[in-house]
């Protein structure tokens, strides 16, 4: 008896969703089942649209926020049925988005009836060359291990798991003194007489805040990162770029750029030339996202950690802007004197009296100050070499995917497919996500996310089809 065709997807945020919907387009695989597997206490949207918030907004304005390439109207259109007043610049709540993503997947769903389509809470742990072609996707879901036999699998898992600073505890865990922003998301009551020092200042920090003051909390945030820089604020309508805003440095003919010093001068030098013309840095950045995985691969390996150690804030920075509406509370937040930014690191840690007593240590200093806080709140992503998460860490263990050589993801041929140890593309074993930064540099927006999918769908049914003309 022949098995049915079956696709496991891993992930269920908007690399999961997406590709599903995809995929459910795709004529050519009718009959087949398809699985989406998100992790247990998840809802589909996963950490960034799974939120019931209305203050926590899209950082990207609606007009580039449709999930489809060559729709691009598609959720500004979905969000004028809630709010008829929305324009191409509104930044919508993170909640709308997700709804915009589980209705669009159900309407896939609805429109191919001879797809069998589920959806399971489950953490995949591991995903195994199967033993009749097509691959083994090994799981536990409540407490109950399963396995799974597909003929391809689709990996969308996240950034990566957070790293736990060494003056951590168990008992700081435990006594809620010390959380992830990401991964342990319910806090302990705070009044408003108490302090808490987040670690980073970037996009997660200020989620933390916006969350924290709209649960009340009216304490002290004292926010240390280690050059102590804010995302910058997204100021009037959305940037609209030209094509004279490409350094002749980026065109196709000049010379590869194979220096963060150059980068940086050629940044300077045309930033000097559109402030004269009465524009601003985002028609810069705007302009040269498109080129920014042929730069990223220019530059040598040394050249990119050091793009990593001293010019990753300043991109960061700029490049991940909040809403204005969103920026003014933290602005406010400062010139009230309840929010203090800090250019340093935690150097140590202990208890003391139901606090944290922290060592703070400033930038260009060599000694500490002392710090006493009721919690902290990790706010940083995932380091260089930082576990990947499952089922990424099992295939790296057994050395059946590459990692690159700084630690920051994983490596994958044009259409998405994995690479093994040797350099080999997995044949219909994919990921596609933020863990593409290894090659890409940046794969963590809409607009650059959705680019890539249609690849990643074909790559999938290329795999299928051979595995149907092997049966």
């Amino acid at each position: 008896m022949t098995r049915p065709t079956t696709i496991a997807i891993v992930g269920g945020g908007f690399c999961g969703m997406v590709s599903a919907i995809r995929l459910l387009q795709q004529q050519k695989i009718g009959g087949t089942h398809i699985t989406l597997f998100e992790r247990v206490g998840h809802g589909l949207g996963g950490v960034a649209y799974d939120i019931e918030s209305e203050r926590l907004l899209l950082n990207v304005p609606a007009a580039g926020m449709s999930a489809f390439e060559e729709e691009p109207e598609d959720f500004l259109n979905f969000l004028r049925t809630i709010s008829p007043d929305a324009v191409g610049g509104t930044f919508a709540p993170r909640h709308v988005y997700g709804n915009y993503l589980r209705a669009r997947l159900q309407t896939a769903i609805k429109a191919r009836r001879d797809i069998q389509f589920e959806i399971r809470a489950a953490e995949i742990l591991d995903v195994l060359p199967g033993n009749a072609g097509g691959w083994q996707v090994r799981g536990e879901s409540f407490g109950l291990a399963f396995e799974l036999d597909a003929t391809a699998v689709l990996l969308t898992t996240g950034p990566g798991i957070p790293a736990r600073p060494r003056w951590v505890t168990d008992h700081m865990l435990d006594s809620g003194h010390y959380r992830d922003a990401w991964t342990q998301t319910t806090a302990p009551s705070l009044d408003s007489t108490a302090t808490v020092a987040t670690i980073g200042t970037g996009l997660t920090f200020v989620d933390t805040v916006i969350t924290l003051r709209a649960g009340g909390f009216k304490g002290h945030i004292v926010a240390l990162s280690r050059h102590g820089v804010l995302p910058q604020i997204e100021r009037g309508p959305p940037a609209i770029p030209t094509p004279s805003d490409i350094p002749e440095a980026f065109q196709p003919e000049a010379l590869p750029i194979q220096s963060i010093r150059q980068l940086i001068g050629v940044f300077r030098q045309q930033l000097a030339m559109m402030h004269a013309a009465g524009r601003d840095f985002r028609m810069l950045i705007a302009a040269i996202r498109p080129l920014i995985p042929k730069l990223w691969n220019n530059l040598p390996l040394s050249e990119r950690l050091r793009f990593l150690r001293h010019a990753r804030h300043l991109w960061d920075s700029h490049r991940h802007r909040v809403p204005e509406s969103v920026g003014k509370h933290i602005e406010a937040d400062i010139a009230a004197g309840t929010l203090q930014l800090i250019a340093g690191r935690i150097t140590g840690a202990h208890a003391h009296a139901g606090t944290l007593e922290l060592a703070v240590r400033p930038r260009g200093q060599t000694t500490t100050i002392p710090l006493r806080v009721t919690q902290v709140i990790n706010c940083t992503g995932a380091p260089a070499g930082a576990p990947l998460g499952n089922p990424l860490d099992a295939l790296k263990d057994r050395r059946d995917i590459q990692p690159d050589h700084l630690g920051l993801g994983v490596l994958t041929d044009q259409a998405g497919q994995l690479l093994n140890d040797r350099g080999q593309p997995h044949v219909g074993l994919c990921y596609v996500g933020p863990l593409l930064r290894a090659q890409d540099w940046e794969l963590t927006a809409v607009p650059e996310l959705r680019r890539r999918l249609p690849s990643v769908v074909s790559a999938i049914c290329s795999a299928i089809e051979a595995h149907a003309r092997m049966a």
